[in-house]
């Protein structure tokens, strides 16, 4: 069943292009052009023309600034760095330099980095809600989810109908545990939201935690129904169906899920494991086949098959993938759990 975190948003990493300050009129214009080639999509040539206005203006900030921008909107990320940095160099508390600094760390893998940046920008404007948000984001990369808790609030305190910030606030409780305080903000983000599949899945899934499957099987349903070719609130449906014991629909679960993921090794596995318990032994040990030939070195896949081997009568066969299985384990009861059957006599 799926666990943590589903989906991260996709920041926004442009900046607004500002006006230019005090500039010569070669500069102006090649900057004003600039700015229209910009905004037209052309990229490429709008470096260009921020090239020249920096050529005849080297100090000139927001020329430095504006092409960091062109530069990072086609992932030059290095260079849109170069640009960033000496736009603070020359005016150190230019918040959106900082603001879009911070953006080409965070693309980069660079957390700690963009920490730093996204710190300065709210240091300089408190009430930047972007900042803020994707702190957040950096900070739970960085396993830091006490602060991540603090900042999605501050982002909901600056924005109410940020449905994304109520989401990953709910993710963010629902890892530390707090499954009633992330269920009010799953519901609040589907309330902002209807149609908000990731927020649907998410909520299932803690009502799950709580003891309420009936509740999370509906979610989960709608999360299908607007999304039906999703996979993870198919998944987490599959698993809850077993705990029913509604083996036949979990068994047409599984067959959706690998329509939509022909390689999930464990959707493969798993539906044999749902056909073993109908008695379908034949089509079981098909599907367990296939889990193995994708994931050739899973011992618990490997234990699944043998035990249908064994139970038909293959003893040889179920033999030889226990073996298999107890050269890859490592779970201690894993382990002891084989070691026992090739020890008994066969």
């Amino acid at each position: 069943m799926f666990q943590g975190r589903l989906l991260l948003p996709a920041f926004a990493l442009g900046g607004l292009l500002l006006l230019s300050g005090c500039a010569s009129d070669g500069a102006q214009k090649h900057y004003d052009l600039g700015k229209v080639l910009y905004y037209q999509g052309k990229y490429a040539e709008a470096e260009k023309e921020f090239h020249e206005a920096i050529r005849l203006k080297p100090d000139w900030a927001e020329a430095h600034f504006n092409l960091g921008v062109s530069l990072k909107e086609h992932w030059k990320y290095p260079e849109a760095e170069r640009e960033f940095r000496e736009a603070i160099r020359l005016t150190p508390d230019y918040a959106e330099a900082h603001y879009n600094l911070g953006n080409v760390f965070w693309n980069s893998g660079r957390y700690a980095e963009a920490e730093r940046e996204y710190r300065v920008v709210i240091r300089l404007m408190a009430n930047h809600a972007e900042a803020h948000f994707n702190l957040a984001d950096v900070l739970w990369q960085q396993g830091k989810n006490e602060e991540v808790i603090d900042e999605y609030r501050e982002v909901i305190r600056l924005k109410p109908d940020d449905a994304d910030a109520h989401n990953l606030l709910g993710e963010a409780l629902s890892e530390k545990g707090e499954t009633a305080e992330a269920t009010k903000e799953y519901r609040e983000a589907i309330r902002l939201v209807p149609g908000y599949v990731e927020a649907h899945d998410n909520l299932g899934m803690v009502l799950w935690q709580q003891g309420k499957p009936d509740e999370a099987i509906k979610e989960w349903r709608e999360a299908i129904r607007l999304e039906p070719y999703g996979f993870n609130a198919r998944s987490n449906l599959c698993s809850v169906l077993g705990w029913q014991k509604k083996t036949e629909e979990q068994i047409d679960e599984y067959r959706e899920v690998i329509r939509l993921k022909p390689d999930d090794a464990w959707a493969y596995n798993n539906l044999g494991v749902a056909l073993r318990k109908k008695g379908k032994t034949e089509e079981a040990e098909k599907e367990f086949r296939e889990a193995i030939r994708l994931a050739p070195d899973d011992a618990v896949m490997l234990e699944d098959l043998a035990m249908l081997l064994d139970a038909k009568g293959e003893r040889k066969e179920a033999r030889g993938f226990w073996e298999r299985a107890l050269k890859v384990a490592k779970d201690p009861e894993l382990v002891e759990r084989i070691k026992k059957r090739l020890a008994e006599p066969r």
